[in-house]
């Protein structure tokens, strides 16, 4: 999780720089931070993912956990359906 925030501030650093150079009048910069700011996002999305994920395993489970997995094994069960009835229309 460390080596992850790490690499955003990185890449924070670097989209700051654009920032700059975008304020300054350099429209490619734009694009630039842009596109380094939705890498950041996205990056933030896992670390959350993987504190929540540890969390979770902490706490033996916990509710989220619980109900992602009920969720999962109806998903699960709709598909073993589905191959079914896909089946029986051969």
């Amino acid at each position: 999780m460390q080596k992850l925030l790490n690499e955003m501030r990185e890449v924070l650093d670097d989209a700051d720089i654009d920032v700059e150079k975008f304020v300054n009048g350099t429209a490619s910069a734009g694009s630039r931070a842009r596109k380094k700011m939705q890498a950041i996002k996205k990056m933030a999305q896992e670390l959350r993912i993987k504190i929540q994920d540890e969390k979770n395993i902490r706490k033996g489970g916990g509710k989220v956990a619980k109900k992602k997995a009920g969720k999962v094994k109806k998903a699960v069960e709709e598909k073993k359906v589905e191959k079914k009835t896909k089946k029986g229309k051969k």
